[in-house]
């Protein structure tokens, strides 16, 4: 539906951009009505000077509905999902302070996928393993959680908590430099 929206609109106001722009924009609205409204307007009022514009011009005008969640980007994180980790990390506005913040989730989640592993490594049963886990992981996450156990090595994640341990004391006593601390351990796993 946002898709004929923008396409309307586009129509309307006699503007060129590519469909790969037009996705972007949708991408950008979190599917609401009323953020794409104001991305248009904004491409509207660009267009006002230049009919053609292209994608870098679309990112510069468009901004993110929000910033995606620190709990988003661990999932995307831990499920080894690289292409989404770097995009929430350029786009983001991360702070110094949500660094913490990063950190604690993915250590949370880590510990709580290590348990899901031992639970699956000795009942060979997936589903029962993520079922027991506590608290109870709910059914929009249960693929995710899948994925994630797919992805990790039992041993390799037990190495990735105390690297994520370690990340945590190199940042308290290092708050300057904390956001790029935790941006290059998260995109080189």
């Amino acid at each position: 539906d946002l898709i004929k929206i923008v396409n309307k609109f586009l129509k309307d106001n006699n503007i060129k951009i590519s469909m790969e722009a037009i996705n972007l924009l949708v991408d950008r609205s979190s599917g609401n009505r009323e953020n794409l409204k104001i991305e248009l307007d904004k491409l509207h009022n660009y267009s006002y000077t230049k009919k053609n514009i292209n994608i870098e011009e679309v990112k510069k005008l468009s901004n993110l509905a929000e910033n995606y969640g620190v709990n988003k980007l661990a999932d995307k994180y831990l499920s080894k999902d690289r292409k989404n980790v770097a995009k929430m990390l350029n786009e983001n506005n991360f702070s110094d302070e949500d660094c913490i913040l990063i950190i604690r989730t993915l250590l949370i989640k880590s510990k709580r996928l290590l348990g899901i592993i031992e639970n699956y490594k000795k009942n060979n049963d997936i589903d029962d393993a993520i079922s027991k886990t506590r608290p109870p992981i709910f059914w929009k996450d249960k693929q995710t959680v899948k994925i994630q156990v797919n992805n990790w090595e039992l041993e390799n994640l037990k190495s990735k908590i105390y690297e994520i341990n370690d990340l945590e004391i190199l940042v308290k006593n290092n708050s300057k430099n904390s956001l790029n601390l935790v941006s290059n351990f998260i995109v080189n796993y």
